[in-house]
């Protein structure tokens, strides 16, 4: 079964027969020619340990060389060895085995995740709700025992997660550091309650995939939004202003912004990679042990850690307020990324974690140094206590 390639009657093949089916991997020639052998050879070699590809296509990387096939057996030595360093071999492939698992584990992973689904939604509807919800989070979690439960409850601890740390966000006060590192482990606890419903041979080798993932990544961020400017400006308030151009402008940026992640969403990519981006995920492979994914390091937590900087100030910088609460939206995008990446049953969970550790530490540092600079011209010393 090709990995980013759609056949005629796959899906239907890769259902009834996941127990021998072999996932492969290859690279398409117009993007090799946009990478260097080096990068070629790290990608097949991430195919392997990332996504457990088992079945490798190598193409030649040119056809132009004075030994074509010489290069070709170079390259293909090269691969061997870079597998061979993740921990793994060239031999013939062979499929996956059912992972064994305990029906029970199923249950306490939903039981665990009830009381934070229930919480979020009564706080988000009425806090009267808050019992009926924990019965039928409770029930729900119960019903994990069963298969067809499983992905639902997913959903539902995907989207709670990160609405759960935001909540809390906006009810409390305190070094951003602070409230950095409690929304974010209350992201990562919930994708881990993802990763935990969605184990099973299907889910390895693709034939099912988690079906929510837009869902769960746009649907916390325009929460949090709402959220955010009702504190902020107030909702009825807001909508009685008069529209700025400033503000204007700034909307149909964020729209297109959506409208982009919304396209480059999922384990298919209908937006395609541009040969830049293509590069940068060579370089990124070459510096990181684990590729961070670009969402997180270099948009979501940068924007974090900038607008809990700004929230933390909003007593001293009224005028600020509303940039601040900007930011922290931007910086839901990381936050559900993170549970996103969790999403990804066909990845090792150890490999998932990394990911996201790495996206922090980078994006973190990013953000430290915009403030750096941003901090002087809004006259503010970061409070260090």
């Amino acid at each position: 079964a090709p990995e980013f390639a759609k056949i005629a009657g796959d899906s239907k093949m890769l259902d009834k027969f996941a127990d021998i089916t072999v996932r492969l991997h290859t690279a398409q020639q117009a993007e090799t020619n946009l990478l260097s052998p080096g990068a070629v050879v790290e990608r097949y070699a991430k195919a392997y340990k990332e996504r457990g590809m088992r079945w490798l296509l190598l193409r030649p990387t040119t056809l132009a060389a004075e030994k074509p096939l010489h290069e070709a057996a170079v390259m293909l030595n090269d691969i061997k060895k870079a597998i061979a360093k993740e921990g793994g071999w060239v031999k013939s492939p062979r499929p996956f085995n059912e992972p064994k698992t305990n029906r029970i584990a199923f249950v306490l992973i939903g039981l665990f995740a009830a009381p934070f689904v229930a919480y979020t939604g009564a706080r988000l509807l009425s806090p009267k709700l808050l019992m009926p919800f924990l019965v039928l989070a409770a029930l729900a979690g119960a019903a994990c025992y069963v298969e067809a439960a499983r992905p639902y409850v997913a959903l539902a601890a995907a989207t709670a997660a990160p609405l759960l740390g935001f909540q809390w966000l906006t009810k409390e006060s305190g070094p951003w550091w602070r409230l950095y590192l409690v929304v974010s482990l209350v992201s990562i606890v919930g994708g881990l309650v993802v990763a935990g419903q969605l184990v099973g041979l299907k889910y390895m080798v693709q034939a099912e995939q988690f079906s929510g993932i837009k869902v769960a990544v746009f649907l916390p961020i325009i929460i949090v939004g709402a959220l955010l400017a009702d504190q902020v400006f107030g909702i009825k308030n807001l909508f009685g202003q008069p529209v700025k151009w400033g503000t204007l402008v700034t909307g149909i940026v964020f729209l297109a912004a959506m409208a982009f992640m919304i396209s480059r969403t999922g384990n298919d990519n209908p937006a395609g990679v541009s040969g830049l981006e293509l590069k940068l995920r060579s370089m990124l492979d070459f510096i990181f042990s684990t590729r961070p994914r670009t969402k997180e390091f270099a948009v979501g937590h940068p924007a974090m850690v900038f607008g809990l900087m700004l929230w933390a100030k909003r007593q001293e910088l009224p005028d600020l307020q509303g940039w601040a609460a900007m930011l922290v939206t931007v910086g839901a995008v990381g936050q559900t990324s993170v549970v996103n990446t969790l999403c990804h049953a066909h990845s090792p969970v150890q490999l998932s974690l990394q990911r996201i550790v790495t996206g922090h530490v980078v994006g973190c540092i990013i953000g430290l140094c915009l403030w750096g600079v941003a901090g002087r011209f809004f006259k503010v010393k970061e409070d260090t206590a």
